[in-house]
């Protein structure tokens, strides 16, 4: 029953106009066989274009847009490095207007740290903060009337404070001005 709120939830979002930011995160460190980075990035654009094409059609006026962090580099192998460039390139390609829908952006990894594997697991705090300050945040929780359905609980009362905003009168609470 949860996994299907859950799906439930997601459906929900796409059709109800929020904007939805899609992160996928490629970790160069972690493809460390040439031929199977060459494989990722010929296979990735066009899964991409198949995911844009599905949310096009079966979702026409969700607003959505698919962000495409590389974290790190890729060892010195040129065809390698050569598909990453045309991977890179080829996903940019699936912008068909002013608004881009796939953004690309590179960041820099921490270097992996011996016997601790969760070190730098997702890289470098400042570069993830630098990144995320290009875009603006409205966190929003799923207490509106939309989500009625794919709650436990069901939705709460117009009245009613979201989480979100419970937890910001807290901090008020505890830090008053």
């Amino acid at each position: 029953a949860k996994y299907q709120r859950r799906a439930d939830r997601f459906l929900t979002l796409l059709e109800s106009g929020y904007r939805v930011l899609f992160i996928y995160t490629m970790r160069l460190r972690e493809l460390k066989d040439p031929k199977h980075f060459i494989n990722v990035a010929h296979r990735l654009p066009l899964q991409v274009a198949k995911l844009r094409e599905l949310l096009v059609r079966r979702w026409p006026s969700s607003l959505n847009h698919l962000l495409v962090v590389v974290l790190g580099e890729l060892p010195p192998v040129p065809p390698a490095q050569r598909a990453l460039e045309a991977c890179l390139s080829r996903l940019r390609s699936v912008n068909q207007s002013k608004d881009p829908w796939v953004m690309v952006r590179r960041i820099p990894d921490l270097p992996k740290v011996p016997g601790d594997p969760m070190a730098g697991f997702w890289g470098d705090d400042k570069a993830w903060t630098d990144l995320f300050s290009e875009f603006v945040i409205k966190p929003k929780d799923f207490s509106e009337a939309c989500f009625q359905e794919t709650t436990v609980l069901g939705s709460k009362s117009a009245d009613d404070k979201s989480g979100f905003e419970k937890f910001v009168d807290s901090l008020k609470m505890i830090h008053p001005a």
